[in-house]
């Protein structure tokens, strides 16, 4: 399945931060300081560079900085974003708080790991039970 492509460009805020408050659906009124630092400090230092890490403590609110760069430039570059999460839980509580918390939009896509594949045993005989 291939992404949709979004219609024509439309003006977009400055930084990540702004866009909080262009979402009409969201139920916080804005960001904290020291998000909004991290988001700011994006947008001018690291927008173009090709790999970025954000590291934040426990609880200080990576899950909105994440979502918001990543739909920031979703909007303004027609970018196709995808926000991974290494558990389930994990996958169902960014979920929840973009949409519930933020009024984003969002899909989810799950894989299954293969860990190891031995198609000859596919092709052993099977032992039946009596």
């Amino acid at each position: 399945m291939a992404f949709k492509k979004t219609g024509p460009k439309r003006s977009v805020s400055e930084s990540p931060d702004e866009l909080l408050r262009d979402l009409p659906r969201r139920k916080i009124p804005d960001v904290l300081p020291h998000q909004r630092e991290v988001m700011r400090n994006y947008a001018e230092a690291a927008l173009d560079a090709s790999d970025v890490a954000l590291q934040l403590p426990t609880g200080s609110g990576k899950t909105v900085v994440g979502l918001l760069i990543a739909e920031w430039r979703r909007r303004r570059n027609q970018e196709r974003v995808v926000y991974l999460c290494t558990t389930k839980q994990l996958v169902n509580q960014v979920i929840e708080q973009a949409e519930e918390k933020y009024g984003l939009k969002v899909a989810r896509i799950e894989f299954v790991r293969v860990v190891h594949f031995n198609p000859r045993r596919l092709a052993s005989p099977v032992s039946h039970f009596h």
